[in-house]
């Protein structure tokens, strides 16, 4: 997404808001990880719910694809600081699980968005605050 700030600017003045909240910011989030290709979007959801290291061949069954594109995924997901890897050694398999900052951020916009129950810390969305901002309308 180019320009968040505009989307979640453009989200409250349509709600008839006078400031950026916490759904208008969620909902930007939400259009981006929209945006990701689907086995990327799907490998974030299932290591958000299975909360622990998986290597690339649980991720590979548990997304349905071959191991080589779970292990590329996952290794694309890395570069983006949305993943950690977890190096076990030679001839072992590396372990990944979604970053502190992706769960605690992916966990904020469900809890906007889908009345799921909020993380216990606040929480800095892609540099977002996650205050309400005014609008200058």
């Amino acid at each position: 997404m180019r320009d968040r700030s505009s989307f979640d600017r453009a989200h409250a003045v349509i709600r008839g808001a006078d400031v950026v909240e916490m759904v208008d910011y969620a909902l930007a989030f939400d259009v981006a990880l929209d945006s990701l290709p689907a086995v990327r979007r799907h490998a974030i959801e299932v290591l958000f719910a299975r909360n622990d290291y998986l290597t690339s061949s649980n991720l590979a069954a548990a997304l349905g694809y071959p191991t080589t594109t779970a292990r590329r995924t996952a290794e694309d997901l890395a570069a983006l600081k949305v993943l950690t890897v977890n190096k076990i050694g030679p001839g072992k398999a590396d372990e990944r699980q979604l970053t502190e900052w992706a769960r605690a951020a992916l966990a904020t916009v469900r809890s906007a968005l889908f009345s799921e129950p909020a993380p216990d810390t606040d929480v800095d969305i892609l540099g977002w605050t996650t205050s309400a901002c005014k609008l200058g309308r």
